[in-house]
């Protein structure tokens, strides 16, 4: 299984996403987490099962949510650049950097 790294925007993606979903609903910001956290657990040790996006991305659906994972795998890692709402702009992300601190 490969790390996992949230580049920082997609850390603050998540935290909105469940603090807006917890507001909606009580107990959906908590659900969305956590289906977060198996999505990620997944990607870390299959990285390759998941659509091509762009070249050099791949993404995971969170169809439940409307909610897409943007990720990049490296040799040693897996970097996600973005938690996005389905319904944002599209690519508002791609400008992001791996090389970047991601200690989230």
């Amino acid at each position: 299984m490969k790390r996992v790294e949230l580049d920082p925007s997609a850390a603050e993606e998540l935290r909105e996403a469940i603090n807006y979903l917890e507001a909606q609903r009580s107990g959906c910001g908590e659900e969305f987490e956590d289906t977060v956290r198996d999505a990620l657990d997944i990607i870390g040790k299959q990285p390759k099962s998941f659509a091509p996006y762009r070249d050099r991305y791949r993404k995971f659906v969170i169809q439940k949510f409307g909610y897409l994972i943007f990720f990049v795998e490296f040799d040693d890692r897996v970097w996600v650049a973005a938690i996005a709402n389905g319904r944002r702009q599209p690519d508002y992300w791609i400008d992001r950097d791996p090389n970047t601190d991601n200690t989230a």
